[in-house]
C-alpha cells in the first residue's frame, strides 16, 4: 500500500461552475458554448477508442446545469473555438479549474483499504495525490463504469413494472 500520498481528491463541479457563473458570467458562457475534444486509445486488445466533443458546462433549457465533462488527460490540442475567442477560453479554463482545486468544491481523503467509492461522472470530478509505493508494498484499484443511457433505460422499465410515476427523464 502507499504509505505517503495516494489521498483521494473528489470535485463537486457543478459547485465549481455555479461559482464561475457568479463571479465571471463571460468565462462561464464560453464554457458552455465552445467543446472540448477529448481522445483516448486503450492498448488491451484495441478494444478501446473514446472521442468526444463535449462542453465543458452543459445545460439544461432552465439554465440549471446539467452536467461538466473535463478530463486533462484525454483532452486533445483541437480548440473548437473562434481564433479571437481563444485567450479567452483559456483564461475561463484556468478560473473554473481554480475552482475545481479549492476548498469550497474539493476535498481530499485517504480511502482505505477495502473501501469502495461510486460517482456521478456528470456532476463530480475525481482524482488522487502522487504516491509512493514501498518495496514488496502494491496498490490495487478495480473501477467499473455504467454507461446512462442503459442505466436510465432499466430505470424506465423498473418504473413501468412496479407502476412508479415516471421520474426518470
Amino acid at each position: 500500500a502507499a504509505k505517503q500520498g495516494g489521498d483521494s481528491l473528489i470535485c463537486d463541479a457543478f459547485k465549481a461552475a455555479e461559482m464561475l457563473r457568479e463571479s465571471h458570467p463571460e468565462y462561464f458562457d464560453l464554457l458552455v458554448k465552445y467543446p472540448l475534444e477529448y481522445e483516448d486509445h486503450r492498448t488491451i486488445n484495441n478494444a478501446f477508442f473514446y472521442k468526444a466533443l463535449r462542453p465543458v458546462i452543459s445545460l439544461y433549457q432552465n439554465g440549471e446545469i446539467k452536467q461538466v465533462c473535463y478530463c486533462d488527460h484525454m483532452r486533445t490540442s483541437t480548440l473548437h473555438v473562434p481564433q479571437e475567442k481563444v485567450a479567452n477560453y483559456y483564461r475561463a479554463l484556468v478560473q473554473f479549474l481554480e475552482y475545481v482545486h479549492s476548498s469550497d468544491a474539493m476535498v481530499q481523503f485517504k480511502l482505505q483499504a477495502g473501501s469502495m467509492m461510486a460517482l456521478d461522472n456528470y456532476r463530480m470530478l475525481h482524482g488522487r495525490t502522487a504516491f509512493t509505493v514501498l518495496p514488496g508494498s502494491h496498490r490495487h484499484l478495480e473501477s467499473g463504469h455504467l454507461d446512462w443511457d442503459g442505466v436510465m433505460s432499466y430505470m424506465r422499465v423498473f418504473e413501468r413494472d412496479y407502476h412508479i410515476k415516471n421520474k426518470t427523464p
